[in-house]
């Protein structure tokens, strides 16, 4: 996020650049900021879920060497896949998108992640 920007407009910015999906909403998730959430040292992390549009494919770009989407069920049954805190940050956003009820059909929760490898 660059000093000047909104956390929202630092949010769709970095989608765009690492990713090439343009974001056409952004609503906080959570903010995730305990202390020890992260043995390097204390990391605040703004959470948001954005919306792309119907027909995006995501391409790693800027310092990601690959992006695409994984299916959110999946990575939710290992939990010991992910690190720190996030498997409970992606359990909250399963939880929240399951409650939406103004979802087109491919954006149900096991198609909401995409997954940077930098």
């Amino acid at each position: 996020m660059c000093i000047r920007d909104r956390p929202q407009t630092g949010c769709l910015r970095e989608l765009e650049e690492e990713t090439g999906l343009k974001g056409n909403s952004c609503e906080l998730l959570t903010i995730a900021g305990h202390p020890l959430r992260d043995p390097r040292g204390h990391m605040v992390s703004i959470v948001y879920l954005v919306k792309v549009p119907e027909d995006a494919v995501p391409k790693g770009a800027d310092d990601a060497e690959t992006a695409e989407f994984y299916s959110l069920r999946e990575i939710l049954a290992d939990k010991e896949k992910l690190a720190f805190d996030h498997y409970d940050i992606l359990k909250l956003a399963s939880e929240r998108t399951v409650s939406y009820t103004h979802l087109r059909a491919h954006e149900t929760p096991e198609h909401l992640v995409c997954r940077l490898l930098l």
